[in-house]
């Protein structure tokens, strides 16, 4: 089984209910298909428009040779993030591979900040990752998922093999992990898939994710995943000079503009 598997058990079970109550027009059918490969990743709240790969006539299976990859998502604005936050991120590119069974994200979270007012570089970190609602534990790598943890406590290592996580700060070049964790030391170039040094994600926070296929313990595509950010730009001095003076995200006013003491 694998993750294109699984949009073709529910196609032919939506399918044959449409037919048997007499809906088999075309435009029907159609809609219905659409629907359901949404819903593979309905978490991302985004759209594939990757158009279907050619197929013989007659064909009744997708290729599975072919790679599927889910263009960048140019419909959605990516945060400023100061003080703490808890932020879903925006899926900006996917790529399946490993004969389907194994599907790679990359969750843009934020923007980086500027300096505080002193001169000091802010600091974004990852506190905490949570995955449908539970904590993510990691192991001590700081990037395979061993358990998930609930709000009572309950633990679950379902999650064990199945997802890894790979946190960037400021760029590509830019590793770094969960507080407290080790993380990667790679490039975000050496670790996504079909990722050369030109994708260099310059000044954004963000996020790999791994997800192998696995039906009988749930990971059938991404979760809903949350990230907690801490930025230790939190004073409302610092925040609105950065804002201002920002000429990436914010008003781009020069200092010689602003008065302050």
């Amino acid at each position: 089984m694998s993750f294109l598997d699984d949009i073709i058990d529910i196609g032919s079970s939506l399918f044959d209910v449409a037919t048997s109550s007499g809906v088999v027009g075309g435009l029907v059918r159609s809609t219905a298909l659409g629907f359901l490969v949404n819903q593979v990743n309905d978490s991302t709240k985004k759209e594939n428009t990757v158009p279907e790969p050619a197929q013989p006539q007659n064909a009744t299976t997708p290729d599975y040779g072919v790679r599927e990859q889910v263009d960048p998502d140019t419909n959605h604005a990516i945060p400023v993030v100061y003080g703490t936050a808890f932020l879903g991120g925006i899926v900006t590119d996917a790529v399946m591979t490993n004969d389907n069974l194994t599907m790679w994200y990359c969750i843009t979270i934020c923007e980086k900040t500027g300096n505080l007012i002193s001169g000091t570089p802010s600091v974004i970190t990852f506190e905490e990752v949570y995955w449908n609602g539970s904590r993510i534990g990691m192991s001590g790598d700081g990037v395979r998922a061993v358990r998930l943890i609930d709000d009572d406590g309950n633990v679950s290592t379902k999650i064990e093999n199945c997802v890894e996580l790979y946190f960037y700060n400021g760029g590509s070049n830019s590793p770094t992990n969960l507080t407290g964790m080790v993380g990667t030391s790679l490039p975000a170039y050496s670790v996504f898939p079909n990722w050369t040094a030109a994708h260099t994600m310059d000044d954004l926070v963000f996020c790999l994710v791994k997800v192998n296929y696995n039906r009988a313990a749930g990971f059938t595509g991404l979760g809903q995943l949350e990230f907690k950010m801490r930025n230790s730009m939190n004073q409302p001095g610092d925040v609105l000079n950065d804002y201002m003076t920002n000429t990436r995200y914010g008003a781009g006013i020069g200092t010689t503009e602003i008065y302050s003491t």
